[in-house]
């Protein structure tokens, strides 16, 4: 059976879109965009607009919202102009990570056919400090 996830469409990548697979892809374009999210204000959840980035694929039907944790790892490999970033293969996965005290499937960067070392780095992400380790990668399946 395929994964539930797959049951509610989104135009946004998610990793269920993987199907388990390790998959490389190349950047076509890379945008702000808006979207519509939710906030907790005064105790209560409201409708806002928020800003993230968006990329795109070569060959991809959807659209990825960008991560922080993503972009720190594209950054190391690429260069810290986004907009240099165009034309340059990634290789995503998706581990089991905690999320909101459960364990969920994440994206994440596993690293690059584009780099030949492995790369580590620890940022800060909200108030934890979150370790990024990369390696390269070989070109492999499409999402």
């Amino acid at each position: 059976m395929a994964d539930w996830r797959l049951l509610f469409p989104s135009k946004y990548l998610s990793p269920a879109d993987l199907k388990g697979a390790e998959v490389t892809v190349q950047i076509a374009t890379i945008r702000l965009g808006v979207i519509d999210g939710t906030e907790e204000v005064d105790g209560k959840t409201v409708e806002v607009k928020k800003q993230k980035g968006i990329m795109t694929f070569e060959g991809v039907p959807k659209e990825y919202l960008m991560t922080k944790a993503i972009g720190h790892a594209l950054s190391m490999m690429f260069g810290d102009d986004a907009s240099a970033w165009k034309g340059h293969k990634f290789t995503f996965y998706a581990p089991q990570e905690k999320w909101f005290g459960s364990m969920e499937p994440r994206l994440r960067v596993r690293g690059s056919p584009e780099i030949t070392e492995p790369m580590t780095k620890t940022v800060k992400l909200g108030r934890k400090p979150y370790r990024i380790d990369l390696v390269p990668t070989g070109a492999k399946g499409k999402a």
